[in-house]
């Protein structure tokens, strides 16, 4: 890595640090390629492996009043990252009883990652029938758009517009709860 990139990537980290969103997309789509293998290395799993990538990208976004504080932006995503791919195995590992297991690493963002996924949720809940079955195929089936139109006897540009209007749809609920998500992080929801 060259002086440049650490210099740029401060850059982009101060600018989230103020709610850039256009810096927030810059940021995930350079790290992107680089966190997948990681991630998938680490879990063995490529669903699991976008999953966490999903919330460290997450993370990052809630946090970004912290991110004046980062020094080294790569150690600090890519520790993000390590400790989700980790929490996730401990969760397939059997559980533990109450009294042997850790308390969370910080309990403010675990609340506020619960109510988020408790939000989009409630946001997919208020979906159109149609809307709603294409996003769920997508997100939580990992079918390809291709797939959902076939499925759904649907060409594949009204999935496509679909897909977009019920994340426009859920984007909007969202800032209507008081969470202001870049767009780009709710697509990262649709990366296959």
């Amino acid at each position: 890595m060259t002086d440049q990139t650490p210099h740029s990537e401060q850059e982009l980290l101060l600018r989230i640090a103020e709610s850039d969103e256009n810096a927030f997309e810059q940021l995930f789509h350079l790290y992107l390629p680089k966190l997948t293998p990681f991630a998938l290395k680490l879990t063995g799993d490529r669903e699991a492996a976008r999953e966490m990538i999903q919330e460290t990208f997450l993370r990052i976004w809630l946090s970004r009043d912290r991110l004046l504080d980062v020094k080294n932006p790569s150690a600090y995503i890519y520790t993000i990252l390590s400790n989700q791919c980790f929490k996730f195995l401990k969760r397939k590992m059997p559980p533990q009883p109450l009294s042997e297991q850790p308390a969370p690493d910080d309990p403010h963002a675990a609340i506020n990652l619960q109510e988020l996924k408790k939000l989009v949720a409630q946001a997919v809940a208020n979906l159109s029938e149609q809307r709603r079955k294409v996003f769920i195929l997508s997100r939580e089936k990992g079918m390809t758009i291709p797939e959902i139109a076939s499925e759904l006897g649907l060409s594949p540009n009204t999935v496509k517009n679909t897909l977009v209007s019920a994340l426009q749809a859920i984007r909007e609920y969202l800032q209507s709860q008081g969470y202001q998500l870049p767009a780009i992080l709710i697509l990262s929801f649709l990366i296959k």
